[in-house]
């Protein structure tokens, strides 16, 4: 039976909580933009690095994590705030920055996802341990500190070729 309404009409309440969602992302990722351009400001940076991650996206199309990608956005909030505030914005190749060690600068080519998934304990996060000089840390942190490092892009092509991986 017809209810006299077209198919607009009787989606409308999912689009105005679309909506609604949106806003709540674009206001997330405001505030966190915000945060680090506040925690760059008060510790002295002038310069943020950050992974360029343009290529991740096209990856992802047609996934869960793809259709909901507000790492873009945030970028360019990111951006406009560090303009504004006179920080450099730099983006960095992610190659190696999770498999390098952060402290001695060991490339462990073997850790990758198939390692990781490989040495998982439920509910444990795979640690990084760096056959050269046994760091431990966690993947995220080590990768993290290895994005901050300043030319982190040039260390990597060094040790890339120390250890004959190009």
């Amino acid at each position: 039976a017809r209810s006299g309404h077209g198919v607009r009409r009787k989606l409308l309440p999912t689009e105005k909580l679309r909506r609604r969602i949106d806003k709540s992302y674009t206001t997330l990722n405001h505030q966190l933009s915000a945060a680090v351009i506040d925690f760059a400001k008060n510790h002295g940076a002038g310069v943020i690095q950050i992974e360029d991650l343009s290529t991740l996206k096209e990856q992802l199309v047609g996934t869960f994590l793809g259709g909901r990608w507000r790492y873009h956005q945030f970028q360019q909030f990111l951006a406009y705030k560090a303009k504004e505030n006179g920080i450099t914005l730099r983006e960095v190749n992610p190659k190696y920055t999770s498999r390098r060690c952060s402290e001695c600068g060991f490339i462990h080519v073997d850790f990758d996802r198939a390692f990781r998934d490989r040495h998982h304990t439920e509910g444990m996060v795979t640690k990084f341990v760096c056959p050269q000089c046994k760091y431990e840390a966690d993947p995220d942190y080590n990768a993290a500190r290895n994005i901050a490092t300043l030319d982190i892009e040039q260390r990597i092509k060094v040790q890339c070729q120390v250890q004959k991986l190009m």
